[in-house]
């Protein structure tokens, strides 16, 4: 029991675990936390994690994907309510890396990121939604919707949904609304071939 305590300490100070831990320490740390409970943190306890994860993801190790992954899908939920610059960056790596990072030569973008994607759409809040949604249509904008492979429109669209649907969707609608009705009508002319 002792060596399980030593790999996962959670009784440490947050500011304690981001100078001497390990990646899956401050992971476990932080999905302890509410957005409120993260935002609430000092801010440059906030920077220096959302900074790591840009470390992370320019250092492409392969070691660390997984780790990265499930980190970028936290933080895709606890700092919504961090500065839009802020927020922003972490959506455009999480667009990336939930579509269109190759995984393994098999395995394509991340279901989970996807999922936190869809979820962050859907929050009430204004500076959240226009955070996403401005990701969405900066992502979707170089993206040839005829050679998309089932799922990835699938939760384009899914996305794309839960944006339209939220109550904050105001100046980003009318462009939303495009490419919806573009999506759509792209699959059910494929379908039809």
């Amino acid at each position: 029991m002792k060596e399980l305590r030593q790999t996962t300490r959670i009784d440490v100070p947050l500011s304690s675990l981001l100078i001497d831990a390990r990646l899956h320490e401050i992971h476990a740390a932080l999905q302890r936390l509410t957005p409120e409970d993260f935002h609430a943190k000092p801010k440059g306890q906030r920077l220096l994690i959302l900074n790591r994860v840009k470390d992370l993801v320019r250092s492409e190790k392969s070691a660390t994907q997984l780790a990265t992954a499930e980190l970028i899908c936290t933080l895709v939920y606890l700092s919504r309510f961090e500065k839009p610059a802020e927020y922003g960056q972490l959506v455009e790596t999480a667009f990336h890396w939930g579509f269109n990072k190759q995984i393994t030569a098999r395995w394509q973008g991340d279901q989970e990121i996807r999922n936190a994607l869809i979820e962050a759409a859907k929050v009430p809040n204004e500076s959240t939604h226009s955070v996403v949604a401005d990701g969405f249509l900066k992502f979707v904008k170089n993206v040839d919707l005829q050679k998309l492979p089932g799922w990835y429109a699938h939760d384009l669209r899914r996305i794309v949904t839960a944006l339209l649907a939220n109550p904050e969707c105001g100046d980003h609608a009318e462009a939303l609304a495009g490419f919806y009705d573009r999506i759509n009508e792209i699959s059910h002319t494929l379908r039809v071939i």
